[in-house]
């Protein structure tokens, strides 16, 4: 339903025929108050006035639209909501050699840490609308891979090409968050949120996690946590085609401390399916944090123009009504 900018021009309008009715009464007054000896014979003589209601009813017509316009009628365009983004997502995945462990599967394969991450992120970007999201990769040290965009099909093309051999060995948690940060308070004001993909203890940086944690609740950006891994020794790829066993657990109660000091979330991965539902959740309560705000849709330029045409229309009429 729409409403109204100006309201107050509302009040306006009876006056258009109010006018126009005052006017019609003292042109009749004027016209009876002439008095001529031969007013008979030289009202017998000329035609019958043709007194329309077209002239009048679009003159009041025009006035009114014009009197509407004055009060700037607007409403919501729904479709709008979903083309603005409700909240930005900062989504740092952990690249060093740990994710290439094999301790998950998809379809009775073998998959890994890293693979397993890319495909559940690319079914996310996927359905996932009013999302302004920037991708950062870490390891021996964290970097941004993708800024912000709102453009879901160039976001899961960045993802497809992320690749362990990017940035180390190590795992820089604390800078990865600190980065993370800089990233989304520059110069936006939607609602912010990390999504931290590791699988690692903090073991680079120069920057502890406690404190990047710290730094993310200042500036309003909620840190949802994601560990992968299990316990125990688990299958790892080495470089000449070997596969070894090897214990990579990941440190679930810093992940936990950092979620909890940031005002987020903490999740251990067991499967894809259970981090697509993670995913999923996280999404809408980001979401739901702040409603994007609709866009104004005003009509008062339509007004203006249906206004400004009743008036011409009734000024022809008037003057064919003269000419007869």
């Amino acid at each position: 339903m729409p409403d109204f900018a100006a309201p107050l021009w509302l009040a306006a309008l009876p006056l258009p025929p109010l006018l126009w009715y005052l006017h019609h009464i003292r042109r009749t007054a004027r016209a009876e108050a002439l008095i001529h000896p031969l007013a008979p014979l030289i009202a017998g003589l000329r035609p019958a006035p043709v007194r329309g209601l077209v002239t009048p009813a679009l003159w009041v017509a025009g006035c009114l639209l014009l009197t509407i316009a004055l009060a700037r009628p607007q409403w919501d365009d729904p479709a709008s909501a979903a083309r603005v983004p409700a909240y930005d997502l900062v989504i740092a995945v952990d690249l060093s050699g740990s994710m290439r462990a094999l301790d998950y599967s998809a379809d009775g394969r073998p998959l890994s840490r890293l693979e397993m991450v890319k495909t559940s992120l690319a079914r996310f970007l996927d359905r996932s609308e009013r999302l302004r999201a920037s991708l950062l990769v870490f390891a021996d040290s964290a970097f941004t891979y993708m800024p912000a965009t709102t453009d879901r099909a160039a976001a899961m093309a960045m993802v497809a090409e992320l690749d362990p051999s990017l940035a180390g060995e190590r795992t820089a948690l604390g800078d990865a968050i600190a980065l993370a940060v800089h990233r989304s308070a520059a110069g936006s004001d939607l609602p912010r949120a990390l999504i931290l993909l590791t699988d690692g203890t903090d073991t680079a940086g120069d920057i502890r996690p406690r404190a990047a944690a710290a730094l993310a609740r200042q500036h309003g950006m909620r840190i949802h946590a994601l560990g992968f891994g299990r316990e125990g020794a688990v299958p790892f790829p080495l470089g000449n085609g070997e596969t070894i066993y090897r214990e990579l657990p990941p440190d679930n109660a810093l992940l936990a401390q950092l979620a909890e000091t940031s005002g987020g979330t903490h999740h251990h991965i067991a499967s894809p399916a259970d981090m697509d539902e993670v995913l999923r959740r996280i999404h809408e309560v980001e979401s739901a944090r702040a409603e994007a705000p609709l866009t104004r849709v005003e009509s008062y330029p339509l007004l203006i123009m249906l206004g400004l045409g009743c008036l011409l229309l009734a000024e022809a009429s008037r003057r064919r009504e003269a000419a007869r």
